[in-house]
């Protein structure tokens, strides 16, 4: 594959800005720290800051390495739309030999900065829809992981029924009450009245 062709497998076209949690298990914060530090190549993966225990940073530009309760280190980065930084930062944990196992998360966060509530209700449709087949592409433990509980736990059939009962959610409190209550879902809505960093976040990708 040519240096075009990935460039253009990587282009993000979308203006929505996301944001990735990757976790280790092969290493602490200060070594992935390090990893970033010492083999990314763009600025963003450059500059990730180090923090102890769930610290986080509101520098856009940075990446962050912190600890994490359940694996080794957990690294977030920067909002984006650089799919490309994505690849560098992971190639340089890849390259100081960072490894991953079942028990191993990632996370993504999406902008949702410009959504009201009815956009929040048809996001909550499709997913109830296609959660079970999103979820057949994710490895298997992910589905009802401790960390990612699977909405339909919540739903149960996705129906006609169901969709009226979304519609007839006049806040985002009772659409959360009925299709994503709690921030180990997979499909998490909790940081939806966030007033300056709204985003929902998928949780049921395996590390």
């Amino acid at each position: 594959m040519t240096q075009t062709q990935i460039n253009t497998f990587y282009s993000n076209r979308s203006t929505r800005m996301f944001s990735v949690e990757l976790e280790v298990n092969s290493m602490d914060y200060t070594q992935a720290h390090r990893a970033l530090t010492t083999f990314g190549v763009t600025d963003a993966v450059r500059n990730a800051v180090a923090f102890g225990r769930y610290r986080t940073t509101h520098n856009p530009n940075v990446w962050v390495a912190a600890t994490d309760c359940t694996v080794g280190a957990e690294i977030k980065t920067n909002p984006s739309k650089d799919l490309l930084a994505l690849k560098d930062g992971c190639d340089a944990l890849k390259n100081a030999n960072a490894t991953i196992a079942a028990n191993c998360g990632a996370h993504v966060n999406i902008d949702a900065g410009d959504f009201n509530l009815e956009d929040y209700k048809r996001l909550a449709k499709l997913w109830c829809k296609y959660e079970r087949l999103i979820l057949s592409l994710a490895p298997r433990n992910r589905e009802d992981s401790g960390y990612a509980r699977a909405n339909y736990r919540t739903y149960g059939n996705a129906s006609g029924l169901l969709w009226d009962r979304i519609e007839q959610c006049d806040s985002m409190s009772c659409l959360r009450r009925l299709v994503a209550p709690a921030r180990e879902c997979n499909m998490n809505l909790m940081h939806s009245d966030e007033l300056t960093s709204s985003r929902v976040e998928f949780r049921f990708m395996g590390g």
